[in-house]
């Protein structure tokens, strides 16, 4: 009888220890994926500041690598490269927003020196839910501003087929419309005959009007068709009354 007693009493007490263990595995087993769930959290938020600290810090310097004033346009390119392998990437929504040194908003694709760059992106992170206090997915938001160290672009872009305001040319590329009175097209070539440049720092201004389209004169007009030869009358070498006329 008293051995049935002792075995009774230990059953019970195994019985109150699992209970007991189960309450506690669970609270722990709770604790440590709330850890790494946060702590994975924490790994992409870092990297979404990462990327738009980068793309701000690259934007404010006003680089066109394909020279088409799409300013915008590259920085997202380089946020969404700093950020591809992040799963769920599909759902990033970069933005991209220029003010001046008031704080106003410019344009697109306008800077304006000593004014603001603002980067900013979204991600829905994927996550492991625990209810009642995290759900999936988790949107993340970082941003950065910088400083505007420039302005762009220094001149409007040529629009094919809109009327040009006036002949603006940039050292001896051609930086914008080329055009007088007629049309441009995206390249920044002219459409018709009467179409030149006539800012000084282009190779193609030496005060020659040509008379034909042979090549008489031996020079050719920068930023425009190298097979364009244009002939000139009078001294080629004299700088006044600058015009190359196609």
């Amino acid at each position: 009888m008293a051995e049935w007693m002792r075995s009774l009493k230990l059953s019970k007490k195994l019985g109150q220890s699992i209970v007991e263990f189960s309450i506690v595995a669970s609270v722990l087993v709770l604790l440590m994926l709330g850890m790494l769930v946060f702590g994975e959290l924490l790994g992409w938020l870092h990297t979404l500041n990462n990327a738009v600290r980068d793309g701000a810090r690259y934007g404010v310097t006003c680089p066109d690598p394909d020279n088409d004033q799409d300013y915008d346009e590259h920085i997202i390119t380089l946020v969404r490269q700093r950020t591809d392998f992040l799963p769920n990437a599909a759902s990033r929504v970069i933005t991209v927003t220029s003010m001046d040194s008031n704080g106003n908003p410019l344009p697109p694709n306008r800077r304006q020196r000593g004014g603001f760059l603002k980067v900013e992106i979204t991600y829905d992170a994927p996550v492991v839910p625990i209810p009642g206090i995290l759900r999936n997915p988790r949107r993340l938001r970082a941003a950065a501003i910088f400083r505007v160290e420039c302005d762009a672009p220094t001149t409007p872009p040529p629009t094919s087929g809109t009327t040009c305001s006036g002949p603006t040319c940039s050292g001896a590329t051609c930086s914008g419309p080329t055009c007088s009175g007629d049309t441009c097209d995206p390249d920044c070539r002219p459409t018709a005959v009467n179409c030149f440049p006539t800012a000084e720092g282009c190779e193609t201004v030496r005060g020659c009007i040509p008379s034909s389209r042979q090549d008489t004169c031996g020079f050719t007009c920068s930023g425009w068709d190298p097979s364009q030869r244009r002939t000139c009358g009078g001294d080629c070498n004299n700088t006044s009354g600058s015009r190359c006329f196609q």
